[in-house]
C-alpha cells in the first residue's frame, strides 16, 4: 500500500503553517508544552479549527489512510512545523505527562520555546 501523497503532506502544511505561526506567538519565551497542549491551543481559533479539519480531510482522503489522518496531523505534520519554526526546540519525550497528554495519535513530545 502507498502511503499518503507528499503533495497532499506539503498541503496539509502549507493549510496550518501560518496558524503554527500564530499559536507560537501567544506561547511566553521559556514554556515549555506538550504537542497535545500544542494542538488544543491552535485549534481554540475558528480559521485555524477550519484548516485543521480541510487538512484532515485531504489526508483522510487517500486510498488506505483515512484511519490515519489524525496521527500524521499530530505525529508528523504538526512536528515538523514546530521543528522548522524559529525559537522553538524539541525537549524530549513526554514519558513523564498525564495520560490526559496522550490523544492517542502520536508519542507525547515536549516542546520549548526560547
Amino acid at each position: 500500500m502507498a502511503g499518503i501523497p507528499q503533495t497532499k503532506y506539503e498541503q496539509a502544511m502549507e493549510q496550518l503553517s501560518v496558524f503554527v505561526t500564530a499559536t507560537l506567538g501567544r506561547v511566553p519565551v521559556g514554556r515549555r508544552f506538550t504537542t497535545h497542549q500544542f494542538i488544543t491551543a491552535l485549534r481554540q481559533e475558528p480559521a485555524a479549527e477550519a484548516a485543521y479539519q480541510q487538512s484532515r480531510a485531504l489526508l483522510a482522503d487517500t486510498p488506505g489512510w483515512s484511519h490515519a489522518a489524525a496521527q500524521v496531523l499530530h505525529g508528523q505534520v504538526i512536528p515538523e512545523l514546530l521543528r522548522a519554526a524559529p525559537g522553538v526546540r524539541f525537549a524530549g519525550f513526554a514519558h513523564d505527562a498525564p495520560p490526559s497528554e496522550d490523544d492517542g495519535t502520536a508519542v507525547p513530545s515536549y516542546w520549548r520555546k526560547e
